[in-house]
């Protein structure tokens, strides 16, 4: 921040979560996957939902394996909880906040949660139990480490969060991701809603599009919709045309 003559740190920045402007800003999901990241799978839900948190941990451990040369810790919520002394390193929950029992230590004060069947950001709510969800947020009992989701309000939507390229070279995705099963058809028609919170972790000061933007009454004052485009004449087929 410039305040003639010299140049300062903005406050809000630095050391919210013991880190300086620079490193703030730089922490995105992608980042997550460092700091001797451990993948975290729900142990607490249906044996169904357990099985695909476990089986979508293990792709993403195989996935690192082959692409990065690199070793990923599966480990079960139970373990996370149980084992003292582990606080700084990063995590990846995979399931939802029913189904993962570390979601709340990990997460508290994260004012996004993903559920069976919903989503609650903030006051909004997107529901389905085909929606998936990609998060990022500060681990809660740490000053540096970071807590990614791969979350699904059930086993259908943490399954089309496998489709998601996240270990592709030149792939980015904001802090807050989430999608319906229809993504896989409709591309970005079926993005819910997508955004980067605040510098503070806010949903309030962060910047975030959904999808139903242009379902709402406009703003008083704004400029009226420009007319629909008619669409064109079919063109005729080989038998309407002359001989």
């Amino acid at each position: 921040m410039h305040s003639s003559p010299t140049w300062s740190t903005n406050d809000l920045l630095s050391n919210a979560f013991g880190l300086t402007s620079v490193e703030f800003r730089l922490w995105k999901i992608l980042n997550v996957y460092r700091n001797g990241f451990r993948l975290v799978y729900g142990t607490s839900g249906t044996p169904e939902e357990n099985a695909a948190s476990y089986a979508r941990a293990r792709l993403d451990a195989e996935t690192w394996y082959y692409r990065g040369n690199g070793g990923a810790a599966v480990i079960s919520d139970r373990e996370l909880l149980d084992t003292p002394g582990d606080g700084d390193k990063n995590l990846i929950l995979y399931g939802n906040a029913d189904t993962n029992a570390a979601w709340d230590t990990v997460l508290a004060g994260c004012p996004v949660k993903v559920s069976r069947g919903k989503i609650a950001v903030g006051e909004r709510t997107v529901t389905g139990d085909d929606v998936g969800c990609l998060l990022v947020y500060p681990r809660a009992e740490s000053t540096e480490a970071l807590v990614g989701v791969v979350a699904g309000t059930g086993p259908a939507g943490l399954r089309v969060t496998e489709r998601l390229p996240i270990f592709s070279s030149g792939v980015r995705y904001p802090d807050l991701t989430i999608f319906g099963a229809d993504v896989l058809e409709r591309g970005n028609a079926g993005v819910r809603v997508a955004g980067f919170f605040g510098n503070d972790w806010s949903l309030e000061r962060g910047e975030f599009a959904w999808h139903d933007a242009a379902s709402k009454p406009p703003a008083p004052g704004s400029p009226p919709p420009p007319p629909a485009v008619p669409a064109p004449a079919p063109t005729p087929g080989m038998d309407a045309l002359p001989r």
